[in-house]
């Protein structure tokens, strides 16, 4: 008897532990449905990501496209950009010849124009001489032309004196023969 109790309360203890097990059993159950929609809502989720995914695996691959062409275009332009650096480095270098050309036609230009400055202030030198010279020969000429001019004045003078006596003369003279010619 005391073994069919035993066995009661085992049974017992076990019919108790197999329910505590269901009701455990049973959350479990309760939760794993609750954990299949979360997979389920995380399949759909991961589904739309994946499309997304897609979709952006397209645009990148597009996008690769588009710098595949973009960097064939930078490689042009680098290619043009370093052919106008070559340009304008050839352009510096005919700038600087020019540069240099010019500052020796400027010094050139200068020096001839202090030769040219030099020269004309020889002439002008010359010129003043020349000038000097020739006023002073003028001023000889006209002083011997007035002195020449003064003497013949006098000797006109002189002369119209001598004409005057003369024609005094000659008209007492006439008075005379006139005087003499009535008489015969």
């Amino acid at each position: 008897m005391e073994q069919e109790t035993v066995l009661k309360e085992i049974l017992k203890a076990l019919d108790l532990y197999a329910s505590d097990f269901r009701s455990q059993i049973a959350a479990l159950d309760g939760k794993i449905d609750t954990i299949d929609k979360k997979v389920e809502a995380l399949d759909k989720r991961v589904e739309a990501l994946d499309k997304r995914v897609e979709a952006l695996d397209k645009k990148v691959g597009a996008l690769d496209k588009r710098v595949e062409v973009l960097e064939k275009k930078v490689e042009a332009l680098d290619k043009k950009v370093e052919t106008l650096d070559k340009k304008v480095e050839t352009l510096d270098k005919k700038v600087e010849t020019l540069d240099k050309k010019v500052e020796a036609m400027n010094d050139e230009f200068k020096r001839k124009v202090a030769e040219m400055d030099k020269r004309i202030q020889e002439m002008d030198d010359r010129l003043e001489g020349s000038i000097d010279r020739l006023e002073n020969e003028m001023n000889e000429r006209f002083n011997r032309l007035e002195t020449k001019i003064d003497n013949l004045r006098i000797e006109l003078i002189e002369t119209q004196e001598t004409v005057d006596f003369h024609s005094a003369k000659i008209a007492q003279h006439e008075r005379k023969i006139r005087k003499l010619s009535q008489q015969q």
